[in-house]
């Protein structure tokens, strides 16, 4: 049962949201959008997915508020997600960097920084391959989870006339 007051806030707020973060897409691309924003939310490299995300948004016209909206929403496993995957990347360089950050750091702002960088480097890139080998295909479980949601509730959207 609805009360008055969820009416009035679904009609005054959460429907105007909807469609604003909609625009018009179709469902498909509504799917990709959100499967995007998660995969490129949970880069295991902090500091470059808002600017990805807009990228990703413009250069495949996809909706840039929904894009950038599930990015912020992700963020939180941005975070859970940094020591699981840089534990493994060093797992597989066979280098414990992760424990070496502090003092990689300090070797960067000193004499030993192409050293520093390399190892830094390197980690970053397993890092990287590590994320693309499990969010890939999470992204695409995503996107195939959301479509037909979406597909449903555009169907029952009542037509303008």
């Amino acid at each position: 049962m609805k009360t008055k007051t969820g009416n009035l806030l679904f009609n005054r707020i959460g429907k105007p949201l909807g469609e604003f973060l909609s625009q018009g897409l179709a469902p498909e691309m509504m799917s990709r959008t959100i499967a995007a924003g998660v995969l490129i939310g949970t880069i295991p490299i902090p500091g470059i997915s808002t600017a990805l995300c807009a990228t990703l948004a413009v250069g495949f016209r996809m909706n840039l508020a929904l894009i950038q909206l599930v990015n912020y929403l992700v963020f939180p496993l941005q975070i859970l997600l940094f020591v699981p995957l840089y534990s493994v990347a060093s797992k597989i360089t066979g280098k414990e960097i992760i424990n070496k950050i502090p003092e990689l750091l300090e070797k960067m702002s000193g004499s030993i920084l192409l050293s520093a960088s390399a190892d830094i480097f390197w980690l970053f890139a397993t890092t990287l391959l590590v994320w693309i080998v499990i969010m890939f295909p999470v992204s695409v479980i995503i996107y195939f989870g959301v479509n037909p949601i979406l597909i449903r509730i555009n169907n029952k959207k009542p037509t303008d006339e």
